[in-house]
């Protein structure tokens, strides 16, 4: 029952003291996300600390716009205790959001900022710029060690997670952008296509079931995009290093088997009847049955099918994606040359251990040097110390070379902006017409 003019005016004194401050708190955080912070190590450029402060802004400005409109509804008598209690709750609700995400960015910046293992971000800084590139309606996006992932995926920073910083499950940061691809109108509408076959299926699922089988294929999907950019070194880190050998759920269970069974079977599909990344797959195929099979007592051990087919999610990505977003056979080949010189340097003693490979370029890439470490240590897992040392090596000569590239093209092109001069120090264009250089 709404309060008239006519209505004895109710105590608010305590309301408004919670709302002043609400108001307060959420200025802090909108002022958070507006202001650059220095930080020692990690430069960042404006527009990925928009993108990542985005939520963090929207929510923030959206509530203190909220709390203007209660503040006015309560000068004006409008409202009875109780309904203005419950407003002012469900703004507190939503503004928690802001301010959850507000701290985890800034901590999780904060600890970046003074970790000394930081060359894993900027490694994977890296990896997800050039990813970002070959990807519409996907920005680039910071790296932040967080433990789990709690922001939003369509636009939050890339999470390392804690406290994984190692070459090894670097590829792993591919799964956040498959997860952010989902927004893409043609994979969200092959999405609700493998749901409505699904449904088909399982008519009794109900609302609750369609929604957490929406989720799986999420994850599944995002799988797909890691194996599809990243090649055999995301399968390798999901299957060896990341799915729960012994899971509590039934559902969990399922879904670990299920992300295994999809990375394996896009290998297959990427494999373009080359037969190259047989050894992979076989080798994942093993491990899962060896440490995997046998499901946790008590739990079906049934046959779960992917409910999404990876033959036409490849179809999708290439429809979607840039030509050169797909990890090639070709590319494969690179890494096991690289993969193949280090144990042959290791075999040999070599002294100073593996050595980078002979003639790297601009053009050579990230995720290839990932493949050569994860091609070395199923071949030979003994290696592993000394080809993570190696790999590091060689992704720093990498990004040093494309460091190389870029101020040369840059300069370059300075050069080439300028006009040629004749004996008279006048630039003439193609119609004879003289300009000053």
């Amino acid at each position: 029952m709404s309060a008239t003019r006519s209505d004895p005016v109710p105590p608010w004194p305590m309301l408004e003291g919670r709302l002043s401050l609400l108001k307060e708190n959420l200025e802090r955080a909108r002022d958070f996300s507006q202001t650059r912070i220095d930080l020692r190590g990690v430069d960042v450029e404006n527009e990925v600390w928009n993108a990542t402060f985005y939520d963090v802004r929207r929510i923030s400005m959206s509530e203190l716009d909220n709390i203007r409109g209660l503040e006015n509804q309560l000068k004006a008598r409008e409202l009875a205790p109780r309904p203005a209690w419950e407003n002012y709750a469900e703004i507190q609700r939503r503004s928690e959001r802001a301010f959850r995400e507000c701290l985890v960015l800034l901590s999780g910046l904060t600890l970046r900022d003074r970790i000394p293992d930081e060359w894993v971000c900027f490694y994977a800084d890296e990896l997800i710029r050039i990813c970002s590139k070959a990807m519409p309606d996907v920005k680039p996006r910071l790296v932040v060690p967080l433990f789990e992932t709690v922001l939003t995926p369509a636009r939050h920073p890339t999470h390392i997670r804690f406290p994984e910083w190692d070459i090894w499950t670097l590829p792993l940061v591919a799964h956040e952008l498959g997860l952010a691809s989902t927004g893409n109108s043609a994979l969200t509408q092959f999405v609700q296509e493998a749901l409505e076959r699904w449904n088909e299926d399982h008519p009794e699922s109900g609302h609750a079931g369609q929604d957490a089988m929406i989720a799986r294929m999420h994850v599944l999907l995002a799988d797909a995009f890691g194996t599809y950019a990243l090649g055999p070194a995301y399968a390798c880190a999901l299957v060896l290093l990341r799915l729960d050998p012994v899971p509590s759920r039934q559902d969990s269970w399922q879904l670990a088997r299920q992300r295994a069974l999809m990375v394996r079977q896009m290998l297959k599909v990427m494999d373009d009847g080359t037969g190259l990344f047989d050894h992979v797959e076989e080798t994942l195929a093993l491990d899962w049955s060896g440490i995997y099979g046998e499901p946790p007592q008590g739990m079906d051990d049934g046959p779960e099918p992917l409910p999404l087919d990876p033959v036409k999610l490849k179809s999708a990505f290439d429809s979607v994606f840039q030509a050169n977003m797909a990890y090639t056979p070709k590319n494969w080949e690179t890494a096991r040359t690289w993969g193949d010189q280090w144990l042959a340097d290791l075999g040999n003693m070599l002294l100073g251990g593996a050595r980078l490979p002979d003639g790297v370029i601009a053009r050579d890439k990230l995720r290839d040097a990932l493949n050569a470490a994860w091609h070395a240590r199923i071949t030979d897992p003994s290696t592993v110390d000394e080809v993570s040392t190696a790999t590091r090596a060689l992704c720093g000569k990498i990004m040093e070379e494309q460091s190389k590239s870029m101020k040369k093209g840059k300069n370059d092109s300075a050069s080439r902006s300028k006009p040629r001069k004749n004996g008279r120090g006048i630039a003439k264009d193609r119609a004879g017409k003289g300009e000053y250089g």
